[in-house]
């Protein structure tokens, strides 16, 4: 999915780190539709760039360890698309600390 689309579903832009590290385009969602999801659900989304062609100049604007909006120009140009869904859950208060463990006693 293009994140022209997701930002579309979003209703709002969002930021994602910058490309080409460990971090490298994961996206989570502070503002918009995908914040506030029912059941607590949390969405965390990976992009990566699709073209193959990129400038050098583009190529050093979306790369390496800094947060970028989504509409950036350059992040478009890269032609940006989802590459991974993470989906997760606050873990629940009724389970206590301890996790597994505790869930078990």
């Amino acid at each position: 999915m293009p994140i022209e689309q997701v930002q579309a579903i979003n209703s709002a832009p969002f930021r994602l780190f910058g490309f080409y590290w460990d971090y490298g385009g994961f996206a989570g969602f502070e503002s918009g539709a995908l914040s506030n999801l029912p059941g607590g659900c949390v969405l965390n989304l990976r992009f990566a760039p699709t073209r193959e062609d990129l400038s050098e100049a583009v190529t050093n604007a979306i790369s390496g360890d800094t947060e970028l909006p989504s509409d950036m120009a350059e992040v478009l140009q890269a032609k940006v698309a989802v590459r991974e869904v993470n989906l997760g859950y606050v873990y629940p208060e009724a389970l206590g600390e301890g996790g597994e463990d505790a869930a078990a006693e």
